[in-house]
């Protein structure tokens, strides 16, 4: 694809500008996410537009202070369901939250060979982020715990990835048929999560309704943001508040539809760094992307034994959610990529699952090594920050449901990189070769 200015590239959407007001941009999503003959790519750079436009062009200093450095507050695991993006439903902001999503938000035991891409989250935010609260999100009519629930009691299966990763939650299983063996199938599955009462969790975080407009609200959160002390319940519950009272009880239609199910046209890689949630960057709206969060959006070649939660998301959004669109999304100054770049060539390792996660780039960085090892080892960083996408693009490529969906011309495959230092997006698609970026970079 040929190169294209910011405002060349988001033509015949700059009427999303002509209102900023909070109502007028979600009826606009609304329109947008039920329509059926979705634009992939304009799709993405009309969502770049609006956040470039109404965020980071407008918070200049919050971006700033970003780009210099993380320290979220906050470690969270949520499913990859389209439906449930922590950054809607409890109004996280950029810099926030550390991310994990995954088939049911399952966080398996400390086991260094089967899970390294959990393990390493969570060694990263924890040792090198320090982050102060770990949050884990179930959420109501997920298809992974339908599937736990489900799964036949001689052990047999019917897929390659799923049905190995959602056994993480066997012992729940166990504990909700012996306690609630009695009830409809339905109300087991429900009881796997327990009951909150939405007013009286919410007490306190009243003063949200005062003013509506979305750049108060956005101020409210920069300052929020920089605040050490940080009180987490009522940081929770005030963005859940949020959510609910500007979103949720504003749009019933949109969310008694999204009941129903979810049909997202995009499965989104992205980075856990607190930085680049794609529900922000590309402004996805509820039911438009599953999305698998990890560190340095990696995607590992097809491995049964290995890496079974990239797997369950891969195959659970081609084969039974049937996306069209898979995009991998890479990001300025990430410290996964980082590590990787710098890994002693002896392969000795000071952590327990970080190395070995992001070993999975390794071909990228011997490209990036032999093409450019003559750079200060910062470009090198950032030449491997997009070849690592790639490898991501050829490692999905390894998945047969990928694969058999390419022959059809039923999915394309897309990289993308995020420079929030600059403000810029890039955009590629696969073909028989990998193509030229389109840039959205400003002015």
């Amino acid at each position: 694809m040929s190169n294209l200015s910011h405002e060349g590239a988001i033509e015949g959407s700059k009427k999303l500008l002509d209102n900023e007001k909070d109502d007028q941009l979600n009826k606009e999503v609304e329109t947008r996410t039920e329509k059926d003959d979705c634009d992939p790519v304009g799709r993405i750079l009309e969502g770049f537009h609006r956040f470039k436009t109404t965020k980071f062009d407008k918070y200049p200093e919050l971006y700033r202070e970003l780009a210099e450095g993380q320290s979220p507050k906050f470690l969270v695991f949520a499913c990859s369901d389209s439906r449930v993006s922590p950054s809607h439903v409890l109004d996280f902001q950029p810099g926030e939250a550390f991310m994990v999503r995954n088939i049911a938000n399952l966080v398996p035991a400390f086991n260094q060979l089967r899970y390294s891409g959990v393990g390493a989250t969570i060694e990263y935010a924890v040792v090198t982020l320090e982050v102060e609260n770990i949050l884990v999100i179930g959420h109501s009519r997920c298809g992974g715990i339908e599937r736990l629930m489900t799964l036949p009691e001689d052990g047999s299966t019917a897929n390659d990835f799923v049905d190995d990763w959602v056994k993480i939650g066997l012992p729940a299983k166990a504990k909700v048929k012996a306690e609630f063996g009695h009830l409809p199938l339905p109300e087991q599955i429900h009881k796997y999560m327990s009951n909150l009462s939405h007013e009286g969790a919410i007490e306190g975080s009243k003063k949200l309704l005062d003013n509506e407009k979305d750049d108060q609200l956005n101020k409210e959160v920069e300052a929020k943001i920089e605040k050490d002390d940080c009180d987490p319940v009522g940081r929770i519950l005030d963005g859940f508040h949020r959510f609910k009272t500007t979103r949720f009880d504003k749009y019933p239609e949109l969310y008694r539809e999204l009941a129903k199910g979810q049909s997202p046209k995009f499965l989104v890689f992205a980075c856990s760094d607190s930085r680049v949630s794609p529900s922000h960057v590309l402004d996805f709206q509820p039911g438009e992307a599953f999305m698998v969060r990890n560190i340095a959006n990696l995607v590992p070649a097809f491995n049964q034994l290995r890496y079974s939660g990239v797997g369950a998301t891969i195959e659970y959004a081609v084969a039974t959610l049937e996306v069209e669109n898979i995009l991998v999304i890479g990001h300025s100054r990430c410290g996964g990529i980082k590590r990787l770049m710098t890994h002693p060539e002896d392969g000795s390792t000071a952590n327990d699952f970080v190395d070995d996660w992001v070993k999975i780039g390794l071909p990228a960085k011997a490209k990036v090594k032999a093409e450019f090892g003559d750079l200060p080892l910062c470009e090198q960083i950032h030449k491997c920050e997009k070849e690592a996408v790639n490898l991501s693009l050829i490692n999905l490529q390894t998945y047969p449901y990928v694969q058999e969906r390419m022959a059809e011309g039923a999915i394309a495959l897309r990289g993308g990189y995020f420079d929030f230092v600059k403000g810029c997006f890039q955009l590629w698609e696969v073909k028989s070769t990998v193509t030229p970026p389109i840039s959205t970079c400003c002015k």
